[in-house]
């Protein structure tokens, strides 16, 4: 079976290459080639990101200090403490200047602990 140029059916009319599609909304499909489209970079968010999780963990940190103050206050975190340590209670029943000095030891820890154990999530 002989095959026929294209060019020879087109009374040598240049054979185009370009792809064609269809236009959406009507006119002729033949008249808009199809370009390649120009595609933009992909927008980098890493700085922002890092800048969320750079401020997420400092809100942490203040939060751990909040968290590790008010477990302090409660009455019975701050009876299980002193009540094993000479000399923390006054006569009168008041927290003397060394159960102050044990329980704010105590948040110093209970915080280190709150912010490290925030870091890791973040």
């Amino acid at each position: 079976m002989d095959s026929t140029d294209l060019s020879e059916l087109l009374a040598n009319a240049p054979v185009q290459q370009q792809q064609f599609a269809p236009m959406t909304g009507g006119g002729d499909p033949f008249s808009n080639p199809i370009t390649p489209m120009q595609t933009k970079p992909a927008v980098d968010y890493t700085p922002q990101f890092s800048m969320l999780r750079y401020s997420l963990k400092n809100l942490f940190s203040y939060f751990s200090y909040f968290l590790a103050a008010f477990i302090i206050s409660l009455s019975t975190p701050r009876t299980l403490l002193l009540q094993h340590i000479p000399n923390t209670y006054t006569t009168g029943g008041v927290v003397s200047y060394s159960g102050a000095a044990v329980l704010g030891i105590s948040a110093v820890v209970l915080s280190y602990i709150f912010t490290a154990v925030f870091h890791t999530l973040f």
